[in-house]
């Protein structure tokens, strides 16, 4: 269905859930979800990454003229596109030959990497050779060192103002610290750390390429409460929470550690009519980050990822250090096939009103005790199941229906794919 992929703004999802309550929505085939991806977590809320956006497109702006000045030519500069992916994934798209420039940026922790594409960037360098119109054919080799000599005054003046850009967030102080013609040659360790790609493209008369600066996405994690006001969710600077004194007898003790959604309320009277295919949308945004539990008590926030292809949560603050916003109302979408609604014992209709505490699980697991102690920010927790293994939507406790994380909108949600089971709630996802 073409409709599912449509992405819609927060003002658009609003409006849609109003309507829904009010029985005036458009049909279910048109609710704006898309699978939550494990493998590539969204680590920059949409607040930051809107920043990011116009950091660039201004960057973008600046760069028109002074490359100009420089080529002594019209050139023209527009971001294309602000993409969030894993590390590995950008390197393999690379060409072979290229353009690397890796980069230092302090105050931002981890090195970044500039990859200009090789038709624009010898044709850049040419024309400061004095070339009039440069041949727009494929290079088959890498940069000369006469060659790279020259770029490296465009690199220069390109580095001075994408600092400028940035200045507004931190003074970033941006610096070579290598270069490459083979992607190959670029070491990295972390290839699943979820990272940015920031796409210009670069036309000067008929000569098109595009220009890459990647970097990765905890480097500017510590900035976002100068990009956007501070948020309840907003990770900071970790104390000590682990308490003082446990008496060693307790460490070997196991405790349940499970990873959710903040609870939110939900109505009775969605509870009965839910079915396969219906979706629970949180008031959560998919890139902020989730609560950690030990023994049904809230210790950690943490951010959702994926680890050896298993579920996996990385510890980025201790919950008495960020002050935790209570969960609105949990809402439902209708998906599934019309028909009679799940079964269910009989309710009166004043019964039907009533709210109850509903949480969407995602992962849990029994943990020593003295490994849950040691936690701290910076931390991944693995948990056994595999990333596309399904969720768990409870009430009170107890396990109402399984689904698969969605993101509607910029919202956290559940795709329902079955309906029942009020047992204890299990463990071992």
């Amino acid at each position: 269905m073409a409709e599912v992929d449509k992405i819609l703004s927060q003002h658009e999802v609003d409006a849609l859930l109003s309507a829904i309550d009010s029985g005036t929505g458009d049909s279910a085939s048109e609710t704006p979800a898309e699978p939550y991806d494990f493998r590539r977590p969204s680590r920059i809320p949409s607040g930051p990454l809107s920043v990011v956006h116009a950091i660039h497109e201004a960057f973008a702006r600046a760069l028109q003229p002074v490359l100009s000045g420089i080529l002594l030519k019209p050139l023209e500069a527009r971001l294309a596109g602000v993409h969030q992916l894993p590390l590995g994934e950008f390197l393999s798209s690379l060409p072979n030959p290229g353009v690397f420039v890796l980069l230092s940026a302090e105050p931002f922790e981890g090195s970044f990497l500039l990859s200009l594409n090789p038709s624009i960037a010898g044709t850049l360098v040419e024309r400061m050779l004095g070339a009039g119109k440069p041949v727009s054919t494929p290079r088959e080799r890498g940069f000369s060192p006469l060659e790279w000599n020259v770029a490296d005054t465009l690199i220069r003046r390109l580095l001075e103002t994408l600092a400028g850009a940035w200045s507004a967030v931190a003074p970033v102080r941006f610096a070579v610290t290598g270069r490459e013609s083979d992607p190959q040659a670029i070491k990295a360790e972390a290839v699943h750390e979820p990272s940015v790609a920031v796409t210009l493209e670069l036309a000067m008369g008929d000569q098109r390429g595009a220009v890459d600066l990647l970097f990765p996405a905890l480097a500017i994690e510590p900035y976002f409460g100068r990009m956007i006001p501070p948020a309840p969710f907003s990770p900071k600077r970790s104390t000590d929470v682990h308490g003082e004194e446990m008496s060693q007898q307790l460490a070997p003790a196991e405790v349940e550690v499970g990873v959710h959604l903040p609870p939110g309320t939900i109505r009775l009277r969605e509870l009965q009519a839910l079915r396969p295919g219906d979706y629970v949308v949180t008031s959560l945004p998919h890139a902020a980050p989730v609560q950690v539990s030990v023994e049904g008590r809230l210790k950690f926030l943490a951010r959702l990822g994926s680890l050896k292809e298993h579920k996996a949560a990385k510890i980025v603050a201790a919950a008495a250090d960020s002050p935790v916003e209570p969960a609105g109302e949990l809402k439902v979408l209708p998906g599934g096939q019309a028909g009679p609604a799940a079964p269910g014992p009989s309710m009166r209709e004043s019964l039907l009103k009533l709210v109850v505490t509903a949480t969407v699980v995602l992962a849990e697991k029994s943990v020593k005790l003295q490994d849950v102690l040691t936690l701290k920010p910076g931390d991944v927790m693995e948990f056994g199941r595999s990333v596309d293994e399904p969720l768990e939507l409870r009430v009170s406790g107890r396990p109402i229906a399984t689904g698969i994380a969605v993101k509607i909108g910029d919202r956290f949600g559940l795709k329902v794919s079955g309906v029942g089971g009020g047992g204890p709630a299990k463990a071992g996802f």
